[in-house]
């Protein structure tokens, strides 16, 4: 009883003397946790491991894996493949 009467005043007291963040600090910070996330799923998704393997190893679901965008594949603008077709 009294240890979780103190564990609760020491949460307080720690979220009281932590600096409030912005709302754009906070949406930033999110970004890039879901950035890096995004990129340890693409060096896995290249290791050939199943949705399935990833989810575990990351900790997370497997259908969030699966709805993750593949990496972006830079094809040559219209105007560059215009360009080459001159050349030849």
């Amino acid at each position: 009883m009294v240890e979780t009467v103190l564990a609760r005043c020491l949460a307080e007291i720690r979220r009281a003397s932590r600096p409030e963040r912005s709302a754009e600090q906070a949406s930033l910070a999110c970004q890039t946790d879901r950035y890096e996330r995004y990129q340890q799923v693409l060096v896995l998704r290249a290791q050939r491991l199943s949705s399935k393997e990833i989810a575990r190893q990351l900790g997370m679901k497997e259908r969030t894996i699966r709805r993750l965008p593949p990496p972006r594949r830079h094809f040559p603008s219209s105007q560059a493949l215009s360009q080459k077709k001159k050349q030849v």
